[in-house]
């Protein structure tokens, strides 16, 4: 009687042990797994109509003293940074925002970007924007301005919704260094997922 209690006590220590180090494992990795997107990503915050309907950058409630528009109930999305854009890659960009500006890249260093016949031009053709964009949506410049080209460091941006957006049309291209970071597809696609679960800890516009 007395072995099979030993038995058992060393079977229970064993399971125990086991169950320890498995947690262990799991802490380590949750720990890492933190630490990893702290330090690659951050949370963006979609403000304003310029990338509807991709995104949903909330409903207008007022202005600061500044001018500037404020909006609540906008979508939150993952960014990654120090990443290589490439084109169509929806992109924080920083701006006097304090949480930049979200825009798709259309224009990559080194191309010519020409705005014509409501359409965008990239080397002389016509650029294939059907997997985002409905094929009535027309672009058209905002200013005399409609060709540019791009500096090896240098990218052309727009708004999804071209009619309510301030982008390359408007500011032109921006530079890499001013690009904070790339937003994952995962987190589009999730986007209402991510949203409601960091509005129970964040207030509009928070990001970090």
């Amino acid at each position: 009687m007395t072995k099979n209690v030993e038995k058992n006590e060393i079977k229970s220590g064993k399971v125990g042990t086991i169950i320890l180090s498995i947690l262990n494992a799991v802490l380590v990795f949750l720990l890492s797994f933190l630490i990893y997107f702290r330090v690659s990503f951050f949370i963006a915050y979609v403000s304003g109509s310029s990338m509807d309907p991709t995104l949903y950058g909330g409903v207008l409630c007022g202005l600061k003293e500044n001018g500037e528009r404020v909006y609540k109930g906008g979508d939150y999305l993952f960014a990654k940074k120090n990443k290589t854009p490439e084109r169509f890659s929806v992109v924080v960009i920083e701006d006097v925002k304090e949480y930049g500006i979200i825009k798709r890249i259309i224009g990559l260093p080194g191309e010519e970007v020409e705005l014509k016949d409501g359409a965008v031009y990239i080397n002389g053709e016509k650029l294939d924007e059907s997997s985002f964009l409905d094929e009535r949506v027309r672009t058209d410049a905002k200013s005399s301005e409609t060709k540019w080209m791009l500096k090896e460091d240098e990218y052309f941006y727009l708004g999804d919704n071209r009619h309510d957006s301030e982008d390359s049309t408007v500011h032109g291209p921006c530079k890499k260094e001013n690009i904070k970071g790339v937003v994952s597809e995962w987190s589009i696609k999730n986007k209402k997922k991510i949203t409601k679960v960091i509005s129970i800890f964040r207030k509009d516009g928070d990001i970090s």
